[in-house]
């Protein structure tokens, strides 16, 4: 499977926070993972500048339009948590 554009990350990054109870970054970053069934080789896969992996930088992006959009937010840092605007937050 290709790894999936920031967009699409959106909403398992939401299934992952949508109890409401925060969640690790790495958590996040497993549960993504997971729901698109990457193998090691995509999940180590980097950016042109070597810098980060393609995949944090996707997850990273979708928590960031997330926060802009008010459907979560970081309660404290490494941490998501799902706000009540949530719909998906229990």
């Amino acid at each position: 499977m290709a790894i999936p554009d920031f967009q699409t990350v959106m909403r398992p990054v939401l299934d992952a926070v949508s109890d409401g109870q925060p969640r690790t970054l790495g958590d996040v970053r497993q549960h993504v993972t997971e729901t698109f069934l990457l193998s090691d080789e995509e999940r180590k896969q980097r950016l042109p500048s070597g810098r980060q992996t393609v995949i944090n930088n996707r997850i990273g992006w979708a928590r960031t339009y997330l926060n802009k959009a008010g459907l979560r937010h970081i309660p404290e840092r490494g941490h998501d948590k799902a706000t009540t605007r949530c719909p998906f937050s229990g």
